[in-house]
């Protein structure tokens, strides 16, 4: 199969699939691994994909729109919640802990009360919930 069919061909399926895995095009086009990411290299440079791990994606599909934080935080708020409640029950005093700045780690903050730890984060947000 010449370069521009087999090129085509994953534009094709990226544009009808969003996505595709360089495995399945392996075996649907019965090229090598080299040469799809070298056609994947191609139809990046020209725009048309994002590479991704394990394959591509299509250019509009490679922004995904991300709720903020305060609306993030109120999804499953009774499981982060209940995951908050037995994370803090697994430190002991005189740990060292590192809170991320996810909205299921700022759950943990509570349970952490009255222990004698180090917290380290990387969630601003996360500071005053932790200088209650």
């Amino acid at each position: 199969m010449l370069t521009e069919e087999r090129q085509a061909y994953i534009l094709d399926r990226v544009n009808k699939f969003n996505t595709v895995k360089l495995k399945d095009l392996v075996i649907e086009l019965g090229a090598s691994e080299s040469t799809i990411r070298r056609d994947f290299d191609d139809l990046e440079d020209k725009g048309l994909i994002k590479r991704v791990h394990g394959g591509a994606m299509s250019i509009d599909g490679a922004f995904t729109f991300d709720n903020t934080i305060f609306e993030r935080s109120e999804k499953a708020l009774s499981e982060k919640i209940a995951i908050g409640r037995y994370c803090g029950s697994l430190v002991k005093d005189g740990d060292f802990v590192y809170i991320d700045a996810g909205t299921t780690c700022y759950e943990i903050i509570p349970f952490l009360r009255g222990k004698d730890i180090v917290v380290v984060t990387n969630g601003i947000h996360n500071v005053d919930r932790l200088l209650e």
